[in-house]
């Protein structure tokens, strides 16, 4: 049995939609981005504390916990650019991101990436601020 067509049903196919300007793996990436850099930098930094502060060697501490907050730093930094020139993309309502609405879910997760950003940026900073304040007595800091 064949299907018959009919002509209502011909009218009622749409074109299709167009390319939104950000695509869904974009955002994405720049939402987990930040979170992942900052665990990672946690756990790299634990170890890494846990292993040279054993064996005596403070400063290997020190510099590797500046290098990997720095790494971790323009990982988030860059996510969070990329999240708020995606938002700035796809905001119809105002090129500022303070006064503007996310009226779509896209928007709404450009923004939440703008957001964890600027969070996790703020969690490295903390993270690695100790292997700048404390100098030799590090390790005692990290035991």
């Amino acid at each position: 049995m064949t299907a018959r067509a009919y002509p209502q049903d011909e009218a009622r196919t749409e074109p299709p939609e167009a390319e939104p300007p950000v695509s869904r793996r974009r955002i994405l990436a720049a939402l987990a981005i930040p979170p992942v850099a900052w665990a990672v930098h946690e756990m790299a930094c634990a170890a890494v504390a846990g292993w040279f502060c054993l064996h005596g060697r403070p400063t290997v501490v020190r510099v590797t916990t500046i290098v990997l907050t720095l790494v971790g730093l323009a990982l988030t930094a860059s996510s969070t650019f990329v999240s708020l020139g995606s938002f700035r993309k796809l905001s119809t309502s105002s090129a500022s991101p303070f006064e503007a609405e996310a009226d779509a879910w896209r928007e709404m997760l450009a923004m939440a990436g703008v957001l964890l950003g600027v969070v996790f940026s703020l969690g490295l900073v903390w993270g690695g601020l100790s292997s700048v304040l404390f100098d030799a007595s590090l390790c005692e800091v990290a035991r």
